[in-house]
């Protein structure tokens, strides 16, 4: 891998805020710091994760990820280069949804 188009973010998200629906060109690794995280790729089910545990998400699969409800999260984003499209606003009900 060429780490010159690696990206290292770390993400603070109030409880129960979200990113909108969107795909990274090359993927993402998710790396949950402190709090709970909510993610789901389009088509799949809600996950939640924990303290010390990652969820990566391939090239161009569209996702989404944020804070679990009632619990901020900290979350450490790995980008591998490329663009991200940013989509719709994930709702209330697909938030909601287990």
């Amino acid at each position: 891998m060429d780490g010159k188009a690696l990206t290292v973010a770390r993400r603070h998200f109030e409880p129960g805020a979200r990113a909108a629906w969107h795909s990274h060109d090359k993927g993402q690794l998710l790396l949950v710091e402190e709090g709970r995280m909510r993610t789901q790729k389009r088509g799949q089910a809600i996950k939640e994760l924990g303290v010390g545990e990652s969820d990566y998400t391939g090239p161009a699969i569209v996702h989404w990820h944020g804070a679990a409800p009632g619990q901020a999260l900290v979350q450490i984003n790995v980008g591998f280069g490329g663009e991200t499209k940013w989509l719709e606003k994930v709702t209330d009900a697909e938030y909601n949804k287990k």
